[in-house]
């Protein structure tokens, strides 16, 4: 079972990585899509050795997922990948550039290994804000991912910033958003992402970023789900990152979130509050993968006690 949840939160993170991690909006409401679609357990979780390293999967695959230099660990391996951006911002540009005489979107696009995405909607000619719809239909070798998408995601964009040529104000909704690996794993993705950039001397000083979504995984007759309602505040400036929510586990029910630590450079310390509380720790241990030649982090899990329940080392 641990290996199908490693499964499953990388699938998380790939179709995440994939469709955009980013979207916006000034306002904290959110859709209930992801809240009416989680069938899993909604009871307060006694997090204990057993079931703690669900819990760090769940922080690590929504922590890793935020594009901030706060989280990347300052290796030449992920440094190369900073000027990347997200799939779907990358896509509503092409629509709003291919389109901006006519205001009306309206785009089909073969993917790489078979199949399309068609982007259609309405987008102010001078603004550049409105909608776009992207239905993907069998898409298959999205942005170098080995798998199939099959489903609807929606852009909202409220603000573009010409500065910087890209929004700074939108809103990213994955109507049951399916993703099918080579190893038959389905992942689907429903909910949203909100997020929200201020802007100073032409760069992106804060961002804040709303997430609720629910995920869930099938594979060989096996599924699992989680859930997460998350808030979190990125200063670019100071390259530091704070988190807080609820987290539910489809299985062992759900823990409210608080950092105690930003998450700076790759390490973080936050409180898990549930039935009873605990303190997950990363921390750069020195040492470095000869491989990659990036940094080896641990992460702990401390009870109330201050007894280590849970110990694992990211390489």
């Amino acid at each position: 079972m641990r290996k199908n949840q490693i499964l499953f939160f990388s699938a998380i993170a790939l179709v995440l990585t994939a469709c955009g991690g980013g979207g916006s909006g000034g306002s904290n409401t959110i859709s209930d899509n992801a809240d009416t679609s989680y069938t899993g357990n909604r009871t307060l979780a006694t997090i204990n050795a057993s079931n703690a390293g669900n819990f760090v999967e769940l922080i690590e695959t929504y922590a890793e997922l935020e594009d901030s230099p706060a989280l990347r660990n300052p290796q030449p391996a992920t440094q190369s990948a900073q000027g990347q951006q997200t799939l779907l911002t990358t896509l509503t540009r092409m629509a709003l550039r291919k389109n901006i005489a006519n205001r009306t979107v309206n785009l089909t696009q073969n993917c790489p290994k078979g199949g399309s995405f068609q982007s259609t909607g309405e987008v102010d000619d001078t603004t550049r804000t409105g909608t776009v719809t992207l239905q993907f239909n069998a898409c298959d070798g999205l942005e170098g991912d080995e798998a199939i998408y099959n489903g609807r995601s929606v852009v909202t964009i409220r603000q573009y910033n010409f500065d910087l040529d890209e929004p700074v104000d939108q809103t990213t909704a994955f109507h049951a958003l399916i993703r099918t690996d080579r190893a038959g794993v389905r992942t689907t993705l429903t909910g949203q992402i909100r997020e929200s950039a201020l802007v100073a001397n032409r760069m992106i000083t804060v961002t804040t970023k709303r997430s609720k979504l629910h995920a869930s995984v099938t594979y060989n007759n096996l599924s699992y789900q989680h859930l997460v309602d998350l808030m979190s505040t990125i200063d670019e400036v100071e390259s530091s990152y704070m988190m807080s929510g609820t987290i539910y586990d489809g299985e062992h029910g759900k823990a409210e979130l608080l950092t105690i630590e930003d998450f700076k450079n790759g390490a973080y310390e936050v409180e898990l509050k549930s039935n009873n509380s605990v303190t997950v720790e990363k921390v750069n241990t020195g040492n470095v993968n000869p491989t990659t030649r990036e940094s080896i982090y641990s992460i702990s899990v401390y009870d109330a006690e201050g007894s280590r329940i849970f110990y694992s080392v990211d390489d």
